[in-house]
């Protein structure tokens, strides 16, 4: 077995952490909108993924309310972690993949580097209320709900597109 297909651990909600074994090269489907291999996990605090991994699909840690880290083995050609968040390499530059929704912090700023956000990157971060994106950073595809526009939490009212977002 190569690969996690599509919500092959949905609503797993008891667990926790889990291990990508190293002959897993795919994670669900990144053609697919809804290939959450891990869907509705909402226990799921941190996941260790390997060099060997290739492909991880759109919405594969989506409802996992929990996830505090997201791990990449080091040597791995496709994607990156940094202090626990997802990168995906593309050419020479990196794109914010996937910020935990679990984590705690009401702060975060795109590190200069990152050329772009995916769309779902902050999808459920519900503690997160500043997000503070530099100049650099001039892809952002559909990255905030609601049509791509950041509103307040109770999504009622608009926060203008300044950059920071603040």
């Amino acid at each position: 077995m190569q690969d996690l297909e599509l919500c092959v651990f949905k609503n797993c909600s008891n667990l926790e952490s889990i291990n990508i074994p190293k002959n897993i090269k795919k994670i669900g489907d990144e053609r697919l909108e809804d290939s959450g291999t891990f869907i509705g996990c909402s226990h799921l605090k941190d996941i260790e993924l390997l060099e060997g991994l290739e492909i991880i699909g759109n919405s594969a840690f989506e409802g996992c309310n929990s996830l505090e880290e997201i791990n990449i083995e080091k040597g791995n050609e496709n994607y990156i972690s940094k202090d626990g968040i997802l990168y995906w390499k593309h050419k020479d530059k990196n794109v914010l993949l996937r910020y935990p929704s679990g984590r705690k912090n009401t702060s975060f700023t795109v590190p200069e580097e990152i050329f772009g956000i995916d769309e779902e990157a902050f999808c459920d971060c519900n503690y997160l209320e500043e997000i503070k994106i530099p100049e650099t950073v001039f892809v952002i595809d559909k990255t905030f709900d609601y049509n791509g526009i950041l509103y307040d939490k109770e999504k009622t009212n608009h926060i203008k597109k300044n950059r920071k977002f603040v």
